[in-house]
C-alpha cells in the first residue's frame, strides 16, 4: 500500500522529499540491502522469543522504554542472558550465530567500499530485537547509532504497517529513504547516518545488529 508521510516528516518540514521505490543503490551510496537474510520460520522464532512483559529499559536516544530484548554476542553467554520470560531460547542463540556469520562478509565489504577500515578487528557488539506495536513504542526520532555499521533486519512484511524505517543519507540532503521493500531483508548503513522509525498504523519487528571495532560493554 501507499506509504504515508509520518509525523516525523511533518516536524522536519514540508521540503523533505520521500523516496519509497526503486533500488536503494540508485539513490544513495550509503545504503546496502541484503535479501533473504532470515527465513519466514526464523523471523517468526525471533518474534515469538519476545518477552511477554519486556524489561523496563530506557532508550538513550529519547528516554522512552525500548521494548526490545537483547541477544547474546557469544554462544557461551546464551545460558546467562535472561529476559522477563527466562533465558533466550537455545535455538534463537544458534540462529543469531548463523545469521551473524552470513552477514559479516557483506559488512566487511561495505567497510572497504566506504573507506572505513579493512575490518580486521570487526566485532558484533550489540544484537537485539525491537518491536513497534500499539500501546507501546510507535516511533523514534532521527539519530545516529553507536556503531561503525548497523544492520537492520525486518522480521515481518512491510504491508503490515504504514511508515517504517527512514534513512537520511548525507549524499541526499533534503530527502528521506524508506528502504524496507520486503520481509526478511536487511538494510545496512554506516552507524553515523541519521535514521528514524515511525509507525502510523500496524506493527513492525526488526532485528538490529551493531558492528564495531571496540565494544562498549564486555
Amino acid at each position: 500500500g501507499r506509504r504515508e508521510d509520518p509525523p516525523i516528516l511533518q516536524r522536519l518540514g514540508s521540503r523533505m522529499r520521500s523516496i519509497t521505490h526503486g533500488p536503494l543503490e540508485a539513490h544513495s551510496s550509503h545504503l546496502r540491502v541484503l535479501r533473504d537474510v532470515v527465513t519466514d520460520l526464523e523471523a517468526a522464532q525471533l518474534r515469538d522469543a519476545f518477552p511477554e512483559v519486556p524489561k523496563d529499559e530506557i532508550d538513550s536516544v529519547d528516554g522512552y522504554p525500548t521494548f526490545d530484548y537483547a541477544l547474546p554476542r557469544l554462544m557461551q553467554d546464551c545460558t546467562k542472558r535472561s529476559s522477563a520470560l527466562g533465558r533466550v531460547p537455545q535455538h534463537v542463540c544458534e540462529l543469531e550465530q548463523a545469521v551473524a556469520a552470513k552477514v559479516r562478509p557483506f559488512v566487511l565489504q561495505a567497510l572497504n567500499d566506504w573507506g572505513l577500515s579493512d575490518g580486521r578487528d570487526l566485532k558484533l557488539c550489540s544484537s537485539f530485537v525491537r518491536r513497534y506495536i500499539r500501546h507501546e513504542r510507535r516511533w523514534i526520532g532521527p539519530h545516529p547509532d553507536d556503531s561503525v555499521i548497523t544492520v537492520n533486519i525486518l522480521l515481518n512484511d512491510p504491508a503490515d504497517y504504514v511508515g517504517g524505517l527512514m534513512v537520511f543519507p548525507p549524499d541526499l540532503r533534503g530527502h528521506v529513504i524508506y528502504p524496507e521493500r520486503e520481509r526478511n531483508a536487511a538494510v545496512m548503513h554506516r552507524g553515523d547516518v541519521e535514521h528514524a522509525v515511525d509507525i502510523r498504523r500496524g506493527w513492525r519487528y526488526s532485528w538490529i545488529m551493531f558492528w564495531d571495532f571496540v565494544c562498549s560493554e564486555p
